[in-house]
């Protein structure tokens, strides 16, 4: 019998010993028979590196090929780099190293997908589960009830219309990814993640298929990087450049595309977050901020009536928002 095509799975694990066994276990349980896995562990002070040796024998059982790799602390970005240097698979999943895969036939699937559809990208509907008893909670993506083909780059890009990024659903082609990013180099800061590196230049001018079915499984942690990035006005707005940066720097990078949609989207992604930078301000009452923001918003000519209202005078304007949430409900 033929072999199937390798799937490479690769990991960034970041202090994870407690929740990489279970994702782990998940891929061993899978029903698709060539698999590698790569755990790219970004300067753990854990146990990560004795929870991954512990599946040394059990992914030697399943014929499945376990890789180790180690790098100081870099963030997610830079694991995920280094890690694509050795991926030798036909497809691609990254998977976050706390989630796991809900299905025994998920990646069966994924690649069933790209084996039979022209499209650049496939995902599957994901589960949101509470960290603590695994509880289903509820998520803002968008709700799928059946299969479907898209174009979702511009979803993907302005993190509109319920576009997720929780990853390990997600799958590609490893040579449409060495035709997009020929020399498997992401753009790279401690910060930032590694999703929209991956997913704009594979989604440009190709389609993507969703899979209605829930076959990964995403855990909100309390304690993960998206809760802490805005618990600060410092924070949040250092958060908001490191956003801005990372899609601009893609954008720039991506051979694919042509520059009058490079530039078009390049101005659409600073006027965006410029406007985040102007709202955050607000919300933060940080008025003179908030001014900053309005003088550049205003020479783009990106002003309404009601920021005049908020920059004027940011607590009424937080206040009457109060308000019509209270009589909305």
């Amino acid at each position: 019998m033929e072999k199937k095509p390798l799937i490479s799975v690769l990991t960034p694990s970041y202090n994870s010993a407690k929740f990489l066994p279970r994702l782990l276990d998940s891929v061993l349980m899978q029903d698709y028979p060539n698999v590698e896995m790569i755990v790219v562990d970004d300067g753990s002070t854990d146990e990560t590196q004795n929870a991954v040796n512990g599946y040394v024998d059990k992914f030697q059982n399943r014929d499945f090929a376990l890789k180790y790799i180690y790098q100081p602390n870099s963030g997610q970005s830079a694991a995920i780099n280094a890690g694509l240097k050795v991926i030798e698979g036909k497809y691609l999943v990254w998977p976050d190293s706390d989630d796991f895969y809900a299905s025994a036939d998920a990646l069966s699937r994924l690649v069933f997908i790209l084996e039979n559809k022209h499209v650049g990208m496939v995902r599957c509907q994901i589960q949101y589960l509470s960290e603590d008893g695994l509880i289903p909670i509820p998520f803002y993506a968008s709700v799928y009830k059946e299969d479907s083909v898209e174009d979702l780059f511009e979803d993907c890009l302005f993190c509109q219309n319920g576009f997720w990024y929780q990853p390990g659903d997600y799958m590609i082609r490893v040579s449409d990814l060495d035709k997009c990013i020929p020399n498997r180099s992401i753009y790279v800061e401690k910060r930032a993640g590694q999703n929209w590196q991956l997913m704009l230049p594979l989604l440009y001018k190709r389609d993507c298929y969703t899979i209605s079915d829930k076959l990964y499984s995403v855990v909100s942690r309390n304690s993960s990087h998206s809760h802490s990035a805005f618990s600060s006005y410092q924070k949040g707005i250092e958060m908001i450049d490191v956003y801005e940066r990372t899609i601009v720097s893609t954008l720039q990078s991506m051979l694919n595309m042509a520059e009058p949609d490079k530039k078009k989207y390049m101005r659409k992604v600073q006027l965006k977050y410029l406007r985040q930078r102007y709202d955050f301000s607000i919300d933060n009452l940080r008025k003179d901020a908030a001014k900053h923001y309005f003088k550049e918003l205003k020479n783009y000519n990106m002003v309404s009536a009601s920021d005049y209202f908020k920059v004027l005078s940011p607590m009424a304007y937080k206040i009457l928002k109060k308000v019509k949430r209270i009589l909305v409900r």
